[in-house]
């Protein structure tokens, strides 16, 4: 497996009446992971039919990178709070270049 270029897609659903809370902590958590070593792009996506629906769209140079990033404290904040912002568990799926 190449262990370069790794895209991950990670998508939540947050609570009804909680948006306008959560939104600002989603936003600073992609302003401090784009500092962080290793992250190429960090981009956060609403859903066009569901303003609860979010997407990260993130690029890490390397595994390791985004491991790393995994245990940063703004995601494990964000991680700790996810029974309490969302409606269902936040999904992330990783992704590396075939060809």
């Amino acid at each position: 497996m190449n262990d370069t270029n790794i895209i991950v897609i990670a998508e939540a659903e947050i609570k009804d009446g909680m948006v306008e809370e959560v939104l600002p902590q989603l936003e600073a958590l992609v302003e401090s992971t784009r500092k962080e070593p290793g992250c190429i792009e960090y981009n956060l996506h609403r859903d066009l039919e569901n303003e609860k629906v979010f997407m990260f769209y993130e690029v890490w140079e390397s595994k390791a990178h985004l491991e790393t990033h995994i245990e940063q404290p703004p995601l494990q904040n964000l991680l700790a709070r996810q029974e309490q912002w969302f409606a269902g568990p936040l999904t992330a799926r990783s992704y590396c270049k075939v060809r």
